[in-house]
């Protein structure tokens, strides 16, 4: 329907016609345009507005924050100053609340880490009693091979053929390496190669 003008928007449109006359290069000689609407559109109640926090996750369900609507006694264009007053205070709580889920977070994944740590603790603890029966182990055969190769070499049974004293010094050396490996450098490189310890359990 034809808008019908107020008092205030013919004062408006007489200071633009005014304004044009003084100031004409100022205007489009061909603009005709009004200081009001030539048509007014009724509400017709499909005209609707939502306005949704997008920092939600979809199937939160959440994240609306405000629906408006075209209604027979009021535009859609009159909620606008409602609209951006609820949109405004919605940033506040939006920021404090993704504050609190980033705090929910660094909680969790604390006390993930927490959970690793002690899980990788309990792992290099249960390793240790292996390592330490497997050098048992190993030192035992080191005794037997230490005390065949003494036994060759300085007992009453001797060996003349140079096969046998090729053998002698073989077994002389795998002896003197098995007895460095039971040094204390080379226990502790081996110890850390195999990460039996970290900061946190000495």
């Amino acid at each position: 329907m034809a808008h019908v003008p107020t008092s205030q928007e013919l004062k408006a449109q007489a200071r633009r016609d005014e304004d044009r006359a003084k100031w004409p290069s100022l205007y489009s000689s061909n603009s005709d345009r009004k200081a009001y609407p030539s048509w007014d559109r009724p509400p017709s109640g499909r005209l609707a507005m939502t306005i949704t926090d997008t920092t939600y996750r979809a199937w939160d369900g959440g994240g609306v924050i405000g629906r408006w609507q075209d209604r027979k006694g009021k535009a859609l264009e009159e909620y606008l100053a409602d609209a951006m007053g609820i949109l405004a205070a919605s940033v506040v709580s939006m920021k404090r609340r993704l504050a609190d889920e980033a705090e929910v977070e660094r909680q969790k994944a604390e006390a993930a880490e927490r959970r690793r740590q002690e899980l990788l603790r309990r792992e290099r603890a249960a390793r240790r009693p292996d390592f330490v029966l497997r050098k048992a182990d190993d030192f035992a055969r080191y005794e037997k091979l230490k005390a065949l190769s003494d036994f060759l070499l300085y007992g009453s049974y001797r060996y003349g053929g140079e096969p046998a004293d090729r053998l002698i010094d073989e077994l002389r050396a795998l002896v003197e390496s098995m007895r460095r490996g039971f040094e204390r450098e080379a226990l502790s490189h081996e110890i850390i190669s195999l990460s039996l310890y970290a900061t946190d359990d000495i």
